[in-house]
């Protein structure tokens, strides 16, 4: 709000009024700006401020030289915020310098040596402003706390006693605030008297109190007052207390630290690891090395050695010169040595590390005990942590021969292992070559079968002509159906899956009608080659049929060649005209005969086989059919010519 304020006052100044910015305006909002951080507006109204009081110096020269002077220490501050130290340092000396009794150069030199770790160096700056002012409080105040940074609690005390004694600062916050911690540090001492530690909180307690008292809004006397309550082992007040001020403010990194220190007393571990590392990386950017020693603490109660030996070695890396981390990374060491050599499922490796860890903390202790510091821990506790380290290292023999064994022992079952992991898996190979072999030979067998019956089907579609057993004096019979022929229904032309049925044999031959010229149409074979020629039957005596009063019709039909027929009707067909009928002879005594056969007959199939050739003559090219009317023996015989067939079928299948 106060930087808004100057900021309408320049532009009312600039805009409106047209009169340039007083220096003591533009200090100011430079002053501003570099609390909020924003060091690039800060430079410029410094530089501005400086301009100007050069300007109006020759007004009143004294009172403006006095405001560059104070303009000239703000640009060096701003130089330490910007991290550019030693150009800071040149200017803080030139400022004391030109002016001895500007007594804040000195105090900020000594800070800077007092940062860099050179407490000698900062104590001589603080000295030197108190030169100009022996009872300047800030003087004390920072030469206080430089011996209690170095646990000199004693001299630090001395400082703010001094402070209080004074009347102008007889009840000065910050030295009450700072003997309260002094009385509180005392209970962390390792030569503390356990006895004094209830009186010791009680002074503590009631200077905390009395600062409350004076300025009832102190955050510091608060915390304080929690931190009591909290080692008297009053937990959930002290908790009450440091959550009040966390709320109130969160940028006084004392209250998260001390929530840390109430969540590892109630063992809450993760909690206080975390917040440690929020507190590092808010306040300290990840260098404090009490913070780091504080984790590495928490780590070691929550029993994690190996993130306690990590923290402490980050830490080391950070302060070496530190001898409490030293001291506390060699009891880690210990710690961690003793339980690999007492676990029985601890390798070799292991083991052999271990020792040699032992032998760096028994090093480690032994230099302690000797030259260790008082204040910060216990000399005598470092030479009986040496004491133990010798000690499990007389017994690390036996840990390490058992090692050793128990390692040769894994390494032969190791290695049986993978010698009957090898076999497996040469069975397992070998398994898989057999199931490929057998699913090759399967499938070639497969491709086989196939094959065949591929070959099977396509010879069941063509037309092979079976040979004719002849007999002598005898006519050739039709051998029966075989699997896969094709036979055809006659007139219609279309394929029959089943042969046809079989028409009982005729006892006799039958005749032509006899000599009134009523013979059925017939046709004339072809006569077969031969050398002599085969004089022709003589045709008995046909009778006049009798009127029975039953009609016998021809079908026209036609004989079609299947594999069955002899090789002489391959192709041949008989063709019967459908106006002829054959009736048998009146005065033939086998027309009675004739006419019981046709009876039985009725119920078949009309087809007849034709008569074989004779096995003298030769088997004609090609068959064909002769008209009735060109047959010379259907003129002059009563019967059909030999090796015809005539087909006859009753009245009632024709219908």
């Amino acid at each position: 709000s106060a930087l808004s304020a100057y900021e309408k006052v320049q532009d009312i100044l600039t805009q409106k009024v047209g009169a340039e910015l007083p220096p003591e305006i533009a200090n100011n909002m430079g002053v501003l700006y570099c609390r909020q951080a924003d060091y690039v507006k800060a430079d410029k109204m410094f530089e501005l401020a400086s301009e100007r009081a050069r300007t109006e110096s020759s007004h009143d020269e004294r009172y403006y030289q006095a405001i560059a002077v104070t303009i000239a220490y703000n640009l060096a501050r701003l130089m330490e915020y910007q991290h550019q130290r030693d150009e800071a340092e040149t200017q803080y000396k030139q400022i004391s310098k030109e002016h001895p009794s500007y007594i804040d150069c000195y105090l900020r030199l000594g800070c800077m040596a007092r940062d860099r770790g050179q407490a000698y160096e900062a104590s001589d700056w603080f000295r030197e402003a108190l030169h100009f002012f022996p009872n300047h409080p800030d003087s004390w105040s920072l030469m206080g706390n430089l011996h209690l940074g170095k646990a000199e609690w004693g001299p630090g005390q001395k400082k703010f006693e001094f402070i209080l004694k004074q009347p102008s600062t007889s009840t000065d916050p910050y030295a009450l605030l700072a003997l309260g911690n002094v009385w509180l540090q005392t209970l962390h001492l390792p030569s503390r008297d356990k006895t004094k530690e209830a009186r010791h909180q009680s002074r503590a307690l009631s200077i905390f109190k009395q600062v409350l008292r004076a300025d009832p809004k102190n955050l510091y006397a608060a915390n304080g007052v929690g931190a009591v309550m909290a080692h008297k082992g009053n937990y959930r007040e002290a908790r009450d207390i440091f959550a009040q001020v966390r709320e109130a403010t969160a940028d006084v990194a004392d209250v998260w630290l001390n929530l840390a220190h109430l969540y590892v007393e109630q063992k809450q571990f993760v909690s206080a690891i975390q917040m440690y590392d929020n507190c590092q990386k808010k306040f300290f950017r990840g260098h404090n090395v009490d913070i780091m020693l504080y984790t590495a603490r928490a780590h070691y109660k929550a029993g994690r050695f190996d993130d306690c030996k990590k923290a402490l070695l980050k830490a080391r890396h950070v302060a070496p010169q530190d001898t409490v981390l030293l001291f506390n990374q060699a009891l880690v060491l210990q710690r961690l040595s003793r339980d690999v050599l007492r676990s029985e499922k601890s390798n070799l490796k292991q083991v052999l590390q271990s020792i040699a860890d032992l032998e760096m903390a028994q090093k480690s202790f032994h230099w302690l005990a000797r030259h260790g510091d008082r204040m910060r821990f216990d000399l005598a506790h470092a030479d009986s942590e040496a004491r133990l380290c010798s000690d499990l290292l007389s017994q690390a023999k036996y840990h390490e021969t058992r090692a050793r064994r128990l390692d040769s022992e894994e390494k032969e079952a190791r290695h049986r292992q993978e010698k009957e992991r090898e076999a497996l898996l040469a069975k397992q190979r070998q398994t898989e070559l057999e199931r490929v072999r057998h699913k090759e030979e399967e499938e070639r067998r497969l491709m086989e079968q196939r094959e065949k019956f591929r070959q099977k089907t396509m010879n069941l579609l063509q037309f092979q002509p079976e040979p004719t057993s002849s007999k002598s004096g005898g006519r050739s019979k039709r051998s029966k159906p075989t699997s896969g022929d094709i036979y055809s229904d006659g007139e219609g032309g279309e394929l029959l899956d089943e042969p046809p049925r079989k028409k009982a044999k005729r006892s006799r031959k039958r005749r032509s009608e006899g000599e009134d010229g009523e013979e059925g149409p017939s046709k004339k074979r072809r006569s077969r080659k031969s050398t002599e020629p085969r004089a022709p039957r003589q045709p008995k005596a046909a009778k006049e049929p009798k009127d029975t009063g039953r009609k016998k019709y021809q079908s026209k039909a036609f004989v079609s060649s299947s594999d069955d027929s002899s090789e002489d009707e391959d192709t041949q067909g008989l063709v019967i005209d459908d106006n002829d009928r054959v009736a048998p002879s009146q005065d033939d005594p086998a027309s009675d005969e004739e006419e019981a056969l046709s009876e039985e007959e009725e119920d078949s199939e009309v087809s007849d086989a034709p008569a074989s050739p004779q096995p003298d003559s030769p088997q004609p090219d090609s068959p064909h059919l002769d008209s009735p009317q060109d047959s010379p023996a259907a003129s002059d015989e009563g019967r059909p010519p030999p090796g015809r067939a005539r087909i006859i079928s009753s009245s009632e299948e024709d219908d």
